[in-house]
């Protein structure tokens, strides 16, 4: 079937988001994103660790008891878990205390205003110190629909995991409408199906590691999918310099809870899911260029492209040349 490309682009998850569809039924594409928004205001009711009342803010206030959730944020909890334990606590869920401290969005917006005052506010290494006795995802334990903390000060985020597994479900959920070849784009995390009409791939862009404040988004190469998923994560966004020019970006080390030192600048995972791109590329980029592209390596139906911070891309041997890079 052929048919127009239809888009629809809202914000949601403290990101401007875009779906589109393929489709000669114009009111078929629009049902599915009515559907598609409805489900994103659902889906941030059950994981944002900042709304009043959402399902994890009620887990993360427990102090320590259990508290029975709906059913897709304990399976996102506890497949997040799973990412946790695959890369030795590189990724963890419980670094809600670590991250109360930072506020990388004041940050930036503060240099962008006022360059001369640079007020920016990098946490004390006594609260730092203080807040990581409260983080371990070991801690964490899920049963059927019951989430516990071992520690009653402990706080789960998922804002690391959730728009993989919202991709997904997105997916799915336009398939259920009708919609046979489309694309959801999550802000860094893009999910393609079906293909083109033509039965050619989707070409998803690879992203040049600026930030989009300060620079028009550029890509140095794409990767050509029909079903899957391209997650990048960075070190690029959500950032700031420091009056003493050091340069303080979002991607925290759990075990020392400041910015991990990488010779990274991005990296972008290509599979299958939306949530395995999620559940690993922030854990990637903490590893560093040499242990994240053996880790990829081992790492069943999945495929990376890293930049390092000197402007050098690698890629792992499923995706070789394949891709033209040009930075």
């Amino acid at each position: 079937m052929q048919g127009g490309l239809h888009t629809r682009v809202f914000r949601a998850f403290n990101t401007v988001n875009a779906v589109s569809a393929v489709s000669r039924d114009k009111a078929l594409a629009d049902a599915a994103f009515d559907v598609v928004e409805q489900r994103c205001a659902a889906y941030e009711r059950l994981f944002s660790h900042t709304l009043p009342g959402s399902s994890l803010s009620r887990v993360n206030q427990a102090a320590g008891a259990p508290v029975e959730v709906e059913l897709e944020l304990a399976e996102l909890v506890k497949q997040a878990l799973g990412y946790c334990s695959a890369t030795d606590g590189m990724f963890d869920i419980t670094m809600g205390p670590v991250v109360a401290l930072w506020d990388f969005h004041q940050g930036d917006q503060q240099l962008e205003q006022n360059a001369e005052a640079r007020k920016v506010h990098v946490p004390s290494s006594e609260s730092l110190t203080e807040a990581l006795t409260h983080v371990s995802w070991r801690g964490v334990h899920v049963a059927d629909r019951t989430i516990r903390l071992d520690d009653p000060e402990a706080r789960i985020v998922l804002g690391g995991v959730a728009k993989g597994y919202i991709a997904d479900g997105l997916v799915r959920l336009m398939k259920e409408c009708g919609v046979v070849h489309g694309i959801v784009n999550l802000g860094g995390n893009v999910a393609v199906f079906g293909g083109k009409p033509d039965g050619s791939p989707w070409n998803v862009g690879l992203r040049v590691p600026r930030s989009s404040a300060k620079a028009e988004e550029q890509s140095f190469g794409v990767v050509g999918l029909t079903d899957g998923s391209v997650v990048t994560s960075g070190i690029y966004e959500r950032c700031f310099t420091a009056p003493d020019g050091t340069f303080y970006h979002h991607i925290l080390d759990p075990c020392i809870g400041m910015p991990a030192e990488t010779d990274l600048a991005s990296v972008s995972l290509v599979s299958e899911l939306s949530l395995d791109g999620d559940g690993y590329t922030t854990a990637l980029v903490v590893m560093g260029l040499e242990r994240a592209h053996s880790f990829v390596e081992h790492l069943p139906g999945c495929e990376a492209v890293f930049v390092t911070r000197d402007n050098q891309v690698y890629a792992t041997s499923g995706i070789g040349r394949d891709v033209p890079f040009s930075m």
